[in-house]
């Protein structure tokens, strides 16, 4: 008996882990609205809510320290498919608007150890900086149920958009609108 209800679970876990890998590897990826009333809200009054995170060196950061920039804090986990598939657009991303500027990329990994991002990120080849958060308090501030979740913060440190699930950040609608907020 024991047995059978050990292959029932494998089963069950093998059907559910298909079912994630095919549903995040659609060429349908989410489009971010602009729209005020389509936010989802951080804070009562959308100020962005302040944290602290390290580096995969061990310097660590407060998400403040980036105000008067647009920072796109992105919350992601190593061993999540939909993260890996968005990889693939934040290096688009990164490759076209670079980091220099008046917009700042926060991939924020979630609960990871940083030397086993620090080697991923190497197998990955991504040339941006990464963050985590290693207990994943960010996450709970922001009420993160599912990764990736994106959430878009202007110059003055409001939320003003929020993307759950893979966005093709690569795209010229969201690098033309980020732009535009990174101007304003």
């Amino acid at each position: 008996m024991k047995k059978f209800i050990a292959v029932f679970f494998v089963i069950v876990i093998l059907g559910v882990g298909l079912y994630v890998v095919r549903k995040f590897h659609t060429k349908n990826a989410v489009v971010i609205k602009e729209k005020q009333d389509k936010i989802s809200k951080v804070a009562d009054n959308n100020s962005a809510v302040d944290f602290d995170f390290q580096d995969l060196n061990g310097h660590k950061y407060h998400l403040s320290d980036f105000k008067g920039k647009v920072i796109i804090l992105n919350f992601r986990k190593m061993k999540c498919p939909a993260c890996e598939y968005e990889l693939e657009f934040l290096k688009d991303l990164y490759d076209r608007i670079g980091n220099g500027g008046n917009i700042k990329l926060i991939p924020l990994f979630l609960g990871d150890i940083p030397e086993v991002i620090a080697r991923y990120v190497k197998h990955k080849n991504i040339n941006f900086s990464c963050y985590v958060d290693s207990y994943g308090l960010s996450a709970y501030k922001y009420r993160v149920y599912a990764v990736p979740t994106t959430f878009i913060i202007d110059k003055n440190f409001n939320v003003i958009n929020q993307a759950v699930g893979v966005a093709d950040w690569g795209s010229n609608e969201i690098i033309s609108w980020l732009q535009k907020l990174s101007n304003e």
